[in-house]
């Protein structure tokens, strides 16, 4: 659906490490496949992230083990990624902890620039109109 390396608006995929992990975000190629997988998302059948990453196990601090005694469980906490290959929208994560939206901020950005596109369309046409002017079909 997207890519670090595309130069493009569409299929362009932006990586961002943030205070809770690796963010991510994309505007997917104009494809069915992304289109049905965006609505998928929307309704929520698919709201979670996996990805397949590497690490330099040469570094010693790449990754941690401990125990958490609450739960009984080993936790692994990742701190230093050597390479990511793959993020995907998935309904079974790797880790549970992932969240998959769609940005409604970018939804409603695009129903301003439709509206500010409509109503600017108006507005030429009633100028054309009280000039005299007539709109070519």
């Amino acid at each position: 659906l997207a890519r670090n390396t595309v130069s493009e608006d569409t299929g362009r995929l932006e990586l961002e490490i943030d205070g809770i992990g690796l963010k991510f975000r994309f505007k997917p190629s104009d494809t069915s496949y992304a289109r049905d997988l965006m609505e998928n998302v929307r309704s929520g059948v698919i709201n979670q992230c996996s990805f397949a990453f590497s690490l330099d196990y040469g570094d010693a601090e790449a990754d941690e083990w401990r125990i958490n005694e609450d739960e009984d469980i080993y936790e692994r906490r990742i701190n230093k990624i050597n390479r990511i290959f793959d993020i995907s929208l998935v309904t079974t994560p790797a880790y549970s902890d992932t969240e998959a939206v769609v940005g409604a901020r970018s939804l409603e950005k695009v129903e301003q620039l439709k509206e500010r596109r409509n109503s600017s369309d108006e507005a030429l046409k009633m100028e054309l109109e009280l000039l005299g002017l007539v709109l070519p079909e």
